[in-house]
Parts: structure tokens; C-alpha cells; sequence
């Protein structure tokens, strides 16, 4: 069935369907920079770290207890 789905989609995009397309780019051209998250590349300035930090504390929080929450939150949400 998977084999067949993909025939009819190589054959939409080959006839010139644009929705097909994008679909395909989206899901299968990440290495060409087709993506469409937010990507994060982990090079983060202390100077940054620091001002996330001084936020969370002016606005009354811990900021231990923020990074604990967002641990958890990104725990459940990861894809199984």
C-alpha cells in the first residue's frame, strides 16, 4: 500500500500538481533547507542564558523550577 501511495504522488508531482509538490519537499527535502520548524542549532551566548535567567527571576519564578517544567513538558510531547 505504501509502495502504491508513492507512485501516486511521484505521479502527481511529475504531472505538475504544486500541493504534491510541497508535500513532498516538506516531509523529504530537509537536507535542501525545505523545513518548516523552528530549529534551534544549540549555540547560545551565556550573555543569553543569563538575560533568560534574570527574566524568569523578575518575574517571580525560580528558575530551577522553570527548566524542571520544561524537562518534563518536552518528556511528554517527545514522539514515541
Amino acid at each position: 500500500m505504501i509502495d502504491f501511495a508513492e507512485s501516486v504522488l511521484f505521479k502527481a508531482i511529475q504531472g505538475g500538481s504544486l500541493p504534491a509538490t510541497i508535500f513532498f519537499l516538506k516531509t523529504q527535502g530537509y537536507a535542501r533547507g525545505y523545513v518548516e520548524r523552528l530549529q534551534i542549532d544549540g549555540n547560545v551566548s551565556i550573555e543569553s542564558v543569563n538575560k533568560v535567567i534574570a527574566g524568569i527571576v523578575a518575574m517571580g519564578n525560580d528558575p530551577a523550577e522553570v527548566f524542571d517544567n520544561m524537562v518534563a513538558l518536552a518528556a511528554e510531547n517527545e514522539p514515541q
